[in-house]
């Protein structure tokens, strides 16, 4: 008698819809392994711990034995759109924050989630900074960074060329709500991998955690 054995495997679907940037893409080498292989999380080699999430991946450092030059401020400059940035208008990048913490979120401006993560990270920079810490949350977006405008005060950059170069600075394979946290020396302690499923609490822990470890109270 043949006895069959059936295995379901569960479905997930992203909830601002679906994110091919992904597919059919080679192995990115921002990545540690078990993230390319789309398990695991791994822990922070900057020192960054931190939690995995449903919809994240810690690294670091030199996670995955990636070389470190991978893991400091990419080269690209964009403008900033924010009617209440300083700079508003101008052309820059990271570089303009090197001495202090800084994170950045991709966020796509059709996107339900990216605009309900918008007000989520500027209320974690809040938090942050009334802890007394140095950190700078802001956001890279695409075209439609406009969108955002509205809806936060968090300094925004526009990455309106064809294929986000810009993104594919800040790692080759690039998802709307990639998370990366550089600490004040221009070295990214941290990285959550995108797929974010409106799990904001978790966010703002693992991402609020990170940022703690290397922005000590001043």
């Amino acid at each position: 008698m043949n006895r069959f054995s059936f295995v379901l495997v569960p479905l997930v679907v992203a909830a601002c819809g679906p994110d091919t940037s992904m597919q059919g893409a080679p192995p990115d080498p921002m990545l540690p392994m078990q993230a390319q292989l789309g398990g695991g999380t791994a822990a922070s080699a900057g020192g960054a711990a931190g939690g995995g999430s449903a919809g994240g991946t810690v690294s670091g450092g030199v996670a995955g034995g990636a070389s470190g030059s991978q893991f400091v401020y990419p080269s690209w400059e964009r403008e900033d759109i924010q009617a209440a940035s300083p700079r508003r208008g101008e052309f820059y990048g990271l570089e303009a924050f090197r001495g202090r913490t800084v994170v950045v979120v991709l966020l796509e401006g059709f996107c339900t989630f990216c605009r309900s993560n918008v007000v989520v990270a500027e209320q974690l920079q809040t938090t942050l900074r009334a802890e007394g810490r140095d950190v700078e949350v802001v956001v890279l977006s695409d075209a439609n960074a406009s969108d955002f405008s509205s809806r936060t005060r968090l300094r925004l950059f526009r990455d309106g060329e064809a294929g986000r170069p810009a993104w594919r600075e800040m790692r080759p394979s690039p998802s709307k709500h990639d998370t990366f946290v550089f600490a004040p020396s221009g070295e990214r302690t941290y990285f959550w991998q995108g797929s974010y499923t409106g799990d904001a609490a978790r966010w703002t822990a693992d991402v609020g955690q990170a940022v703690r470890a290397v922005a000590p109270v001043r």
